[in-house]
């Protein structure tokens, strides 16, 4: 396989959209938008960690 075949391959499978929306906004903007993704990043691990501190309910019997 060609290098340029693994690269039409990989291109088979990139939203465009995404890198077309990210590169029209500025460096700055770009900057913001990663630090909102990571900031829910953040917040989901935190209640991740919190849901499995907290106890399990007792398992239902069923008879």
């Amino acid at each position: 396989m060609s290098f340029q075949e693994v690269i039409e391959a990989y291109k088979s499978h990139v939203d465009r959209t995404q890198l077309i929306e990210n590169l029209s906004l500025t460096p700055q903007q770009r900057s913001e938008k990663f630090w909102r993704a990571m900031q829910l990043v953040y917040e989901l691990r935190r209640a991740a960690q919190v849901a499995r501190q907290k106890p399990s309910p007792p398992p239902v019997r069923e008879e």
